[in-house]
């Protein structure tokens, strides 16, 4: 993915990644893990006597698979919690810099930045609000971007920006 593209992209989305972002934390501090007592529960750890009364013996392989299932469970339980982890810290880091480097831009540029991208308003509705002219508005709204990919060239060559960052875009 070239910068351009990508800080089109980040422009474009960033009102649904702050959306996800807030999901994603919340579904960590609520996270359901895959209990044990769930998993052995749907085991059969006896099995039924001729008369519909069930023994208590338990086999030695019915410890050996209730032990690997737990094992198991674990590890999709960790790997489940890595996942919503990594996604939630390249969210985070894609919208705080892009913040940060829409900080760093004329005040009138991240105006029209944010009408156009954020807000979705049209160029009308923008122009209605400044007073200037549509042509001007996506002057200001090219240079911005323009100056967007300037940075971000540099962030790209540098490998600042993560794999999962530019994988927010698939």
């Amino acid at each position: 993915m070239e910068p351009k593209e990508y800080v089109v992209m980040l422009l474009k989305n960033h009102s649904r990644m702050v959306r996800e972002a807030a999901s994603l934390r919340f579904e960590l501090k609520n996270f359901v893990r895959i209990g044990d007592d769930e998993i052995i529960e749907g085991m059969a750890l006896s099995h039924q006597m001729g008369d519909g009364i069930r023994s208590g013996r338990i086999s030695d392989k019915t410890t050996d698979v209730a032990l690997r299932y737990r094992e198991v469970a674990d590890r999709v339980n960790e790997e489940a919690y890595k996942a919503v982890i990594h996604r939630l810290s390249a969210l985070e880091n894609a919208i705080e810099r892009l913040d940060f480097y829409l900080g760093q831009l004329d005040k009138a540029q991240v105006e029209v930045l944010r009408g156009y991208y954020f807000e979705r308003r049209t160029w009308r509705e923008m122009q209605e609000g400044t007073e200037l002219a549509v042509k001007t508005l996506r002057k200001m709204r090219d240079t911005a971007v323009a100056s967007l990919t300037e940075q971000y060239a540099l962030l790209f060559s540098l490998s600042v920006i993560t794999e999962g960052e530019k994988e927010l875009f698939p």
